[in-house]
């Protein structure tokens, strides 16, 4: 893996090295912000800590307008914080195209890009609303947890993954050399990242939205399957652990969770 990482970062060229910098700058220090307080978040229920299943969501509806909009602020920095290193191979990509402003451009990408994942946060929101994350949990986390893991695995030999994983890792319907252009074709990179990753983001809302070990992991899965040139074998590799992990968490005698 480390041979992998470091063949990868040789191929970038030094013209698109300030992209890739300035993207992984951002993420570390979105990183650093969320770990140390600075974003501000919804209070969860007194009952409840803050990485629990469902609590802050539930603090935020409990709080009104303040606490979904400060629900969906602390969601998009988490968002940003996960996905901009994972998108350092679309971001080399598009980087490649730009002949006119191009960090002006790279930021109105991104920036639309991060408002397509903070609009996401509205679904996990809903589900609070209208069904209760902790209610579905506790009530059977085995079955719950190990039923997501298999939906990961399955997804990861989709069609639709691999088609979406292919427009985030290297947006052909991209090519604008318009700065004005880029927030438009952010806005696409998000749909089809979300279309890519939507399972991991559902098991990180079932087990706790802002829970370290999760955050990591699922950070982990969605850079690691973009990680050329073994893409094709890496996410079938996580679909096969995703589906094992998921039956070992089913099995009676399998592993407890939480």
């Amino acid at each position: 893996m480390t041979r992998t990482i470091t063949e990868f970062l040789s191929r970038i060229d030094d013209d698109q090295r300030h992209a890739t910098t300035g993207a992984l700058a951002a993420a570390v220090a979105l990183w650093v912000a969320l770990f140390a307080g600075w974003v501000p978040m919804p209070t969860p229920p007194s009952t409840r800590g803050m990485t629990d299943p469902g609590a802050l969501e539930a603090g935020a509806l409990a709080d009104g307008a303040i606490g979904v909009a400060t629900y969906l602020l602390s969601w998009g920095v988490m968002m940003a914080a996960m996905m901009y290193p994972a998108m350092v191979p679309a971001i080399r990509h598009y980087d490649r195209q730009l002949t006119e402003r191009p960090t002006i451009a790279l930021s109105g990408f991104l920036l639309s890009y991060s408002v397509v994942w903070t609009v996401i946060g509205t679904v996990p929101l809903l589900f609070e609303a209208l069904v209760g994350i902790a209610t579905v949990v506790t009530g059977a986390p085995n079955l719950v947890v190990g039923g997501t893991l298999l939906l990961i695995g399955g997804y990861q030999f989709t069609d639709a993954k691999r088609r979406a994983l292919g427009n985030c890792c290297a947006p052909a319907q991209m090519g604008s050399k318009e700065p004005q252009q880029a927030i438009r074709d952010g806005f696409v990179a998000g749909r089809d990242c979300a279309t890519t990753t939507w399972p991991f983001f559902l098991l990180l809302v079932l087990v706790g939205t802002m829970d370290p070990f999760w955050m990591v992991t699922v950070t982990g899965f969605v850079v690691v399957e973009r990680l050329p040139p073994w893409n094709e074998e890496l996410i079938a590799a996580i679909g096969t652990l995703s589906a094992v992990a998921g039956v070992l968490v089913l099995l009676p005698i399998g592993l407890p969770f939480p």
